[in-house]
């Protein structure tokens, strides 16, 4: 008995082996994935819509500058689809933008979430410097914010005491620009220096005062310290070391001290 052939579908059996849809049906699952990106792109399902900021320390975020990142982000990155943003591109912008920022690290997180992990720069001081201008500066010398623009010199000193600060007054330094848009006191690294070997003898700085490169600490008694940052700063820290360890042995009282010379002067 003779078995009747199938008739043939000429038009399937040209699609099937037309070489697209052969293509697709070789590789289905990954079609199946790039149309499911296609058409969840086109809804907005990648597009950034929430993001969270957190201190690298652990520690609470100040709100001003909570404040200030949320607003950038809002204004910047919200929106944007998440395999077009480029975190290192992010990084770059908060630092030069946001002058409380010394380091940041953006991650992306599926579908649509950036982590924000920051390292804040903490004030030390306020400066009134050759502008006139009350500057917010981090130990490093980095500006921070200026305040009490258009107000009397009254208002920064009650911004000092307000937030435990120091003042550094120069009419011969000022800030200068840095290439990743933030500013800095140049000069800072050196009285950085001084300041933080002075902190560790014991003397509570009041006030720092630069004259040319005569560099005069003030302590909260009322004690007066001179250096020289035209001169070796190492060597003047060691002179103020072992003076200090016998002002305190001898109980010596102090007024100033200055030891910009080989034997420092001691007045009492």
């Amino acid at each position: 008995m003779e078995i009747p052939k199938q008739p043939t579908n000429h038009i399937l059996d040209k699609v099937s082996r037309f070489k697209p849809v052969a293509f697709i049906r070789k590789n289905l699952f990954v079609t199946i994935v790039i149309l499911l990106i296609i058409v969840t792109n086109l809804v907005g399902i990648w597009n950034i819509k929430k993001y969270g900021i957190y201190d690298i320390s652990g520690a609470e975020i100040p709100p001003n500058i909570l404040n200030d990142i949320s607003k950038y982000i809002e204004e910047n990155s919200v929106g944007e689809n998440f395999f077009l943003l480029s975190p290192s591109e992010l990084n770059n912008q908060l630092v030069s933008n946001i002058s409380y920022i010394k380091n940041v690290d953006v991650k992306k997180s599926l579908p649509n979430k950036l982590e924000i992990f920051v390292e804040i720069y903490q004030p030390e001081l306020l400066s009134v410097l050759n502008g006139g201008q009350c500057y917010v500066l981090s130990t490093e010398g980095i500006m921070l914010e200026r305040v009490c623009e258009g107000e009397t010199r009254d208002c920064c000193m009650g911004y000092i005491e307000t937030n435990k600060l120091y003042l550094l007054t120069s009419s011969s330094v000022d800030i200068s620009k840095l290439e990743n848009g933030k500013e800095k006191l140049l000069v800072m690294e050196s009285i950085s220096k001084v300041t933080k070997v002075t902190k560790s003898l014991g003397y509570n700085i009041k006030s720092v005062t630069l004259s040319g490169d005569i560099l005069e600490l003030q302590t909260i008694d009322g004690k007066i310290l001179r250096f020289s940052i035209g001169e070796d700063l190492d060597t003047q820290l060691e002179r103020l070391v072992i003076v200090a360890g016998k002002i305190k042995s001898d109980k010596i009282m102090l007024k100033s001290l200055d030891v910009r010379f080989e034997r420092p002067v001691i007045k009492n």
